[in-house]
């Protein structure tokens, strides 16, 4: 496995807007935009941990709360049929996104006390594109793979509705 690239933190702020854009127009693919979407959530968690307002402080802490729990994690997701691997990564001091290449290697985001892998198909990216990041369905059909803990892996569930929260827009 190899990390291809470690964004930075104004490259993931920068995306929220785009996202929002897209989001807006509902001219989104489940494929295609799947780095936009993974920028603009860890970009928005970003913004939330220095933002005034206190509403848009909530993201950030929850998120900060989860890390209190359990230290630290990591989520490797794949979209079938894309190239493109992403890496969130979040401890107290940062939360990061990546890209990467390979099998995935728990390995190469340590020290991380709790790291899941998830697969899953463009159309189950898609459905929490447009906000609902209940994948149970898809679990059950395998359309969404899980290594790891499944109470872990349902956890950003929360976090996507924060990013909503943020980014004011409704959702189902």
């Amino acid at each position: 496995m190899e990390i291809t690239k470690w964004f930075t933190p104004e490259e993931m702020i920068s995306a929220i807007d785009e996202y929002v854009k897209k989001f807006d127009t509902g001219t989104f693919d489940g494929t295609l935009d799947a780095e936009v979407f993974f920028k603009a959530i860890v970009g928005a968690a970003l913004a939330s941990k220095k933002s005034d307002d206190e509403d848009k402080q909530e993201y950030w802490e929850n998120l900060e709360s989860d890390l209190e729990e359990y230290e630290s994690l990591a989520y490797f997701i794949e979209v079938r049929g894309s190239e493109k691997k992403f890496i969130l990564k979040f401890t107290p001091e940062e939360q990061k996104l990546a890209m990467y290449t390979g099998t995935y290697d728990p390995a190469a985001v340590q020290p991380v006390k709790h790291v899941i892998w998830m697969d899953w198909t463009p159309a189950c990216q898609l459905k929490i594109m447009k906000g609902n990041p209940n994948t149970d369905a898809e679990f059950f059909s395998g359309d969404c793979k899980v290594d790891g803990s499944l109470k872990l892996a349902s956890k950003p569930r929360a976090w996507i509705y924060d990013f909503f929260d943020y980014i004011e827009r409704e959702v189902d």
